[in-house]
C-alpha cells in the first residue's frame, strides 16, 4: 500500500494508487491466469490457432495508458480496472518498492516478461499431459517465488533504512531536548541571581534610608528619574 505523505500532492497520491492497483491486477494474472477472451463462455482462437487473451500492457507506456477500454466489460468489472490513465511524471515518481515490482532488477524478472511468459503458456491450444502441466506450473512458481524473495529483501533493506532514520531522528530530538534543558537551567540560574541582586539592593536601600533618617536628610522628594537628594544647607 502506498504510504501518504502530508506534503504530497493529493492528485499524485491518487495516481500512485491507480498504478499500484494496475500492478496488483497484472501480478494476479502473472501468478494465476490471464483472462481468456470469451464469446458466450467459449475461448476464442486466432488465425494461428492460438487462444486469444484479454489485453494486458507490456511496457511502462502501456501500463500508464491502460484504462480497461481494451478489455471486455466483464473483465473490467471483475478486476476493477482503474478507468483513468496516468502521466509519465507520476510513474517515474512512484516509490522504489513499487518500481521493483514493475521493472525488476538484475535478480528479478520484470512484470512484462512474467506476463509474456504466462501468455505464451496459456495461448497454446495443444493438449498437454499432466507432466507438462506440472512443468509449466513449476516454471511459473519459480519465477514468482524468485520475485517475492527479492521483494522481501528490498523490504528488509527499506525497513533497515527506516530504523536507522528513526534512530537518527530520536538522537536529534534528544539533542534538542538536552539543549533546551540546558538553556532553561541557565535561565533559572540567571533569575536566581537577579532575585538575589534585587534582595541585596532592597537591603542596601533600607540601610541608606536609615542613614539618611539618622542625619535628618529628607529624601521624600527623590524619584527614580532624578535620584537627587536635597541635603540640608545646600
Amino acid at each position: 500500500m502506498i504510504k501518504e505523505n502530508q506534503n504530497q500532492d493529493p492528485q499524485q497520491i491518487k495516481a500512485f494508487e491507480r498504478i499500484e492497483r494496475k500492478v496488483e491486477i497484472l501480478e494476479k494474472w502473472a501468478n494465476e491466469e490471464i483472462p481468456f477472451v470469451l464469446v458466450k463462455g467459449n475461448k476464442q482462437v486466432d488465425d494461428n490457432g492460438k487462444y486469444i487473451l484479454e489485453f494486458f500492457p507490456t511496457s511502462p507506456t502501456g501500463l500508464r495508458k491502460w484504462n480497461g477500454k481494451q478489455n471486455s466489460k466483464e473483465v473490467i468489472q471483475q478486476y476493477d480496472i482503474p478507468p483513468f490513465t496516468t502521466s509519465a511524471k507520476s510513474l517515474n515518481a512512484i516509490p522504489t518498492s513499487l518500481k521493483l515490482r514493475i521493472f525488476g532488477d538484475e535478480n528479478k524478472i520484470n512484470l512484462w516478461e512474467r506476463l509474456k511468459f504466462k501468455a505464451k503458456l496459456q495461448s497454446n491450444t495443444k493438449e498437454k499431459n499432466a507432466l507438462q502441466e506440472l512443468e509449466e506450473q513449476l516454471k511459473i512458481s519459480e519465477a514468482n517465488h524468485q520475485g517475492l524473495a527479492f521483494e522481501l529483501i528490498e523490504l528488509r533493506v527499506t525497513n533497515k533504512y527506516l530504523e536507522e532514520e528513526n534512530s537518527s531522528l530520536e538522537n536529534q530530538i534528544e539533542s534538542v531536548r538536552l539543549t533546551i534543558m540546558s538553556q532553561l537551567d541557565l535561565k533559572k540560574k540567571q533569575l536566581k541571581q537577579y532575585d538575589l541582586r534585587s534582595k541585596q539592593l532592597s537591603i542596601e536601600n533600607a540601610q541608606l534610608k536609615k542613614l539618611l533618617d539618622a542625619h535628618g536628610i529628607d529624601y521624600s522628594g527623590t524619584n527614580e528619574s532624578t535620584s537627587v537628594i536635597d541635603f540640608p544647607g545646600k
